[in-house]
C-alpha cells in the first residue's frame, strides 16, 4: 500500500512539475524580442524550474547533515524560484483569463448594437407603411412617361395647361413612392442581416466555464467580477507552485529512513594475566626438544 500511494504520489507531482515548466515556459519565452532570445528564456525558465523541484529534497538533507549554511543558501535561492515561478502563473493566467472576458465582453457590446440598430430600423421603417414593390411602380412610370402631355412639356419641365400639371402631379407621386419603396427594400435588407447575425451571437453565446465560474463567485460573494478573476488567477497559480514545487517531496518524504545495521556485540575481553601469557605464547616461538641418542 505504502509502494502504491508513493508511485501515485510521484505521478501526480510529475503532472504538475509538467504543468509549472510548461507554463514558465510560455510565459518567459514571450518576454524575448526575438527567437533566439525566445529560446533562451524558456530553457533558463524550465532549468530554474526544475532546480526548483529538487531544492526541498536537498535542503532536508542537508539539515540531516547539519549543513547550516547550505541549508540558508538553499532556502532562500527556493523562496526566490517559488515567486519567480509563481510571477509566471499569474501572469499566464491573468493571459488567457483576460482573453476569454474580453471575447464575452465583445460579444455582449455586439448583441446590444445589433438590438439598437434593429428598433432603429423600425423606427425609419414605420412612416413607410407597406410600399407597393419596385418593379410595379416603375411601369406605372414608363405608362404615364407615354402620355403625349408629358412629352409636349418636355419632361414636366415646362407645365402650361391643367391637365399637364394633373399628370406631373401624378407623376411625382409615383417617384415618391418609388423612393420610400427603394427604401423599406433597403431597411428591410439591413433588418434582415442585423437579424441573422444577432440570432449567431445569441445561439453562440452560451457562457464559458471560466465567466460562468466568475459569475457564480460574485452572486455568492458580491464582489465585482474583476477581483473574483484575480482572487482565481492568483489562487490557480499558487496551488501549481504548492504540487509542483513541494509535490514531490511529499510523496517521498513519508518514506521510512534506511536502517543501519546493528553493531555486533564484543566478546568479553579476558583476565590480564590470561591475556598476557596469549601475548607471550604468540610473540615466543615454540621450542622443540630434542632427544639425545643413546651411549
Amino acid at each position: 500500500m505504502r509502494r502504491l500511494l508513493t508511485g501515485t504520489g510521484v505521478v501526480v507531482a510529475l503532472a504538475l512539475i509538467g504543468v509549472s515548466g510548461g507554463i514558465n515556459v510560455v510565459f518567459w519565452s514571450a518576454q524575448g524580442r526575438s527567437a533566439e532570445e525566445r529560446w533562451l528564456f524558456g530553457i533558463a525558465s524550465l532549468g530554474l524550474d526544475g532546480l526548483k523541484v529538487i531544492l526541498p529534497c536537498a535542503i532536508v538533507i542537508a539539515r540531516r547533515s547539519q549543513h547550516t549554511l547550505f541549508v540558508g543558501i538553499a532556502s532562500v535561492m527556493f523562496v526566490v524560484l517559488t515567486v519567480g515561478s509563481l510571477t509566471a502563473g499569474i501572469g499566464f493566467a491573468a493571459v488567457s483569463r483576460a482573453s476569454d472576458a474580453h471575447s464575452h465582453q465583445t460579444r455582449s457590446q455586439r448583441i446590444a448594437t445589433l438590438r439598437d440598430e434593429l428598433a432603429g430600423y423600425t423606427e425609419r421603417r414605420t412612416p413607410l407603411s407597406t410600399p407597393r414593390a419596385v418593379a410595379v411602380i416603375d411601369e406605372e412610370l414608363r405608362l404615364f412617361e407615354l402620355n403625349p402631355r408629358h412629352a409636349a412639356s418636355k419632361g414636366c419641365s415646362q407645365i402650361t395647361a391643367p391637365e399637364t400639371r394633373t399628370l406631373c402631379a401624378d407623376i411625382a407621386k409615383l417617384r415618391i413612392e418609388r423612393a420610400q419603396a427603394h427604401e423599406a427594400g433597403r431597411l428591410e435588407t439591413q433588418r434582415r442581416g442585423s437579424m441573422d447575425e444577432l440570432q449567431r451571437l445569441q445561439d453562440g453565446d452560451t457562457p464559458q466555464p471560466g465567466e460562468a465560474q466568475v459569475d457564480l463567485f460574485v452572486a455568492i460573494s458580491g464582489a465585482a467580477a474583476s477581483r473574483v478573476r484575480i482572487v482565481l488567477i492568483v489562487l490557480f497559480a499558487v496551488l501549481v507552485e504548492l504540487g509542483s514545487g513541494l509535490g514531490l517531496f511529499l510523496a517521498t518524504a513519508h518514506s521510512p529512513p534506511p536502517v543501519a545495521p546493528a553493531p555486533q556485540p564484543s566478546a568479553p575481553n579476558p583476565p590480564a594475566p590470561v591475556l598476557r601469557r596469549r601475548q607471550r605464547m604468540h610473540a615466543q616461538p615454540p621450542q622443540i626438544k630434542r632427544k639425545r641418542p643413546a651411549l
